[in-house]
């Protein structure tokens, strides 16, 4: 293995095992940009985790005022709050039903409850046949491992990143025409695989966002297609 890899994975197992897994465990209420969320056990936990407050800086960015946003795999529905924030009309999938239940409660908590939708259910299978949006948000499992628990499919997508397939053949179906993606992936896992699935699809891609961190770096990626549906 890769030093540098050796070296995070070291790391990340003592932080993990001695701090962050008996938290994640019990529910807490934790703040992202002076925001409350609620995060119950089995749901990712975007405050020990980068990637949710980078993609949180990275909407902040965008002119949502009046779009339709799926934040895809909402969690604790922190995309899905600060889009509505940004003032898109959002609808927010998961398929864990407590992270259904704590994106409810985090979208009424922040006051934007009559701006969120919250589905539950796996990818794309809740939606009607005619739900189509302007942006589609997804902070996907990324690594190529098999999931062995509900937990685990925030994290684990599984071998050759099989569990989002079907995200990358149906989202064009769910895309107005001008739409966007856009995907969060962290460097340690083989991105350019990954990214290869959607350009099999038609897809420019188009690094947006880049945040070094200690171990890694967090890319995000815009997609998009000539036409869609």
């Amino acid at each position: 293995m890769n030093p540098k890899l050796l070296l995070r994975s070291a790391v990340h197992d003592v932080l993990y095992h001695s701090y962050v897994k008996s938290r994640m465990r019990r529910e807490v209420t934790t703040t992202i940009l002076q925001r409350p969320f609620l995060v119950v056990p089995t749901v990712f936990h975007p405050r020990f985790y980068y990637s949710s407050r980078i993609f949180v800086n990275f909407i902040r960015t965008l002119d949502l005022v009046g779009k339709k946003v799926l934040d895809m795999g909402t969690g604790s529905g922190v995309l899905a709050v600060f889009a509505a924030l940004q003032g898109a009309n959002v609808t927010a999938v998961d398929k864990n039903p407590e992270a259904v239940r704590c994106a409810e409660f985090n979208s009424e908590k922040n006051g934007v409850g009559d701006k969120v939708r919250v589905l539950l259910g796996d990818l794309f299978s809740p939606l009607n046949g005619g739900d189509r949006f302007d942006y589609m948000f997804f902070n996907p499992p990324f690594y190529p491992r098999e999931p062995s628990s509900i937990a685990d499919l925030a994290w684990k997508a599984g071998k050759r990143f099989r569990l989002l397939l079907p995200f990358v053949q149906e989202a064009q179906t769910h895309l107005e025409r001008g739409g966007r993606i856009y995907l969060i992936v962290s460097s340690d896992v083989s991105v350019e695989h990954l990214l290869e699935l959607f350009r099999r699809r038609g897809y420019s891609v188009q690094a947006r966002f880049k945040k070094n961190l200690l171990f890694e770096r967090m890319i995000i990626y815009e997609l998009a297609l000539d036409r869609c549906g």
